[in-house]
């Protein structure tokens, strides 16, 4: 859903989609993707939806300025590994996070996928594996990422990812997880998705699962849980997408 254009509707899902409000229908818009391409991760600039970037399962990442008309690869972006995490800056939007799996670490650019820097500052050290990371939009200065390693976990960077320090041991299944996401009116609400639901609301200092809040919260929700939106105009608004479909709340 891109911001200030809501009648845009993007999927990541394989390849990349536009939603055609005229015929009613979802419209590949893959030209200049590799034909067997897997997309990991997909992100729109704030102010101008022309412009997009989507991560691919070891393709690197691709770039389009004309609203998913034709794409043309990053050449200089990490591309020997997925790119599990990938987020724009809502304030400098040149400025894009990727985190990669097969111990490739995190990476920044802050020129549009020009160029791009190592992030390790605080970071655990040895093998890491999928990392999945989300901007705090009303002050981009601070990231959470959820590292895969022996002393992995939330982390938390103040400094659009200097440095960084872990806050929470938490990280459920990482391999096959690996999402976070922050609640873009209030930093302390953050999210972890997986086979559960997990939510803190002291800014990763603890979360609660879903067995742990009401008793009709999860009632005819399906577990495995891998994709959430939260409203940026009312962090109350949530959808929730998984294998048994989308889920929304309003509290």
């Amino acid at each position: 859903l891109a911001p200030g254009k809501k009648d845009l509707l993007c999927i990541a899902a394989g390849y990349v989609y536009k939603f055609n409000w005229q015929s009613r229908q979802w419209q590949k818009v893959s030209n200049g993707l590799p034909v067997q391409v897997g997309t990991t991760g997909f992100v729109l600039h704030p102010s101008n939806p022309d412009i997009m970037y989507v991560s691919t399962f070891g393709y690197g990442m691709f770039k389009s300025i004309n609203g998913a008309k034709l794409w043309q690869k990053l050449d200089n972006a990490p591309k020997t590994s997925p790119g599990w995490g990938l987020d724009i800056d809502s304030m400098r939007p040149d400025t894009l996070y990727l985190g990669l799996g097969g111990s490739k670490g995190m990476y920044k650019t802050t020129d549009g996928g020009a160029t791009w820097t190592e992030l390790k500052e605080g970071l655990p050290d040895g093998p890491i594996g999928r990392i999945g990371l989300h901007i705090y939009r009303k002050d981009p200065r601070i990231v959470y990422a959820l590292v895969e390693n022996a002393e992995g976990g939330v982390f938390k960077s103040e400094d659009r990812g200097t440095s960084w320090k872990r806050i929470n041991s938490l990280n459920p299944r990482p391999m096959y997880y690996s999402k976070i996401r922050v609640d873009p009116s209030d930093w302390r609400n953050i999210y972890i998705l997986s086979s559960q639901f997990y939510l803190s609301d002291d800014g990763g200092k603890t979360f609660r699962s879903n067995s742990d809040m009401t008793p009709t919260y999860d009632v005819g929700v399906h577990g495995d849980h891998h994709a959430l939106w939260v409203n940026p105009e009312n962090g109350r608004h949530l959808i929730l997408g998984g294998d048994g479909g989308l889920y929304f709340s309003w509290d």
